[in-house]
């Protein structure tokens, strides 16, 4: 049980706890706990508790209908995608593990939208905030627009392979030359290299298995 009386969520300060609102979870009713909180601007409204403990809430709005009279509609996108990486990178955050805890935070001057939109500009169509490095923070030198490819290009977990001077993730190769993601991740565990895991047939002939297992013997020894 929570008491969040007291308690201050963005532009939120919560009040008193609201009337609880009754949900259907499939064939359960069950009741969702609600707070009463009044903005920064003086607006008072309901939120569900989830949403606040989840940082969902930060607002009643008055900040985006801000930038938006001041900016245009132009910054709407920037101001969604600044409000996620704001969300994202609490300490109370659901997913702090990935950020939080492992120092992933938002540097000082980003902590305001009108620093963050004079840096970043516009959002163009189609493109979303990455970080070059993904083991840094949120700065301006370490941001960048970049389409969903080049974000998963992007991940941590990503295996990088090298052939003829071109570097690609593991996915990007196998659909490349062939070969399913599976086969290619299971020919590096086994201590192929590269080269061989890249060029060797999926299915090779009998003759051709002999020097497989040759190469997968010299890698073991």
């Amino acid at each position: 049980m929570y008491d969040l009386v007291g308690r201050r969520y963005g532009r939120l300060l919560v009040l008193t706890e609201a009337s609880p609102r009754v949900r259907r979870y499939g064939r359960r009713l069950r009741k969702e706990r609600r707070w009463g909180c009044i903005c920064r601007c003086g607006r008072y409204l309901i939120v569900p508790q989830h949403s606040l403990i989840a940082c969902h809430a930060t607002s009643c709005g008055c900040g985006r209908f801000k930038y938006l009279s001041q900016y245009g509609e132009r910054a709407l996108g920037s101001y969604k995608t600044w409000q996620a990486m704001i969300n994202r990178c609490r300490p109370s955050a659901s997913h702090r593990a990935y950020y939080k805890r492992r120092g992933i935070y938002v540097c000082e001057r980003w902590l305001f939208f009108d620093n963050f939109f004079a840096d970043m500009g516009p959002r163009p169509t189609g493109l979303t905030l990455d970080r070059i490095d993904n083991n840094r923070p949120y700065t301006p030198d370490n941001c960048r627009w970049a389409t969903r490819a080049a974000q998963v290009r992007n991940r941590r977990n990503n295996i990088l392979l090298t052939l003829d001077g071109i570097t690609l993730t593991a996915a990007e190769w196998a659909r490349r030359v062939g070969i399913s993601a599976p086969a290619l991740r299971d020919r590096l565990k086994k201590g192929w290299s590269d080269e061989d895991a890249l060029t060797l047939p999926a299915n090779p002939p009998a003759s051709r298995r002999r020097n497989i297992r040759r190469k997968l013997e010299g890698c073991r020894r």
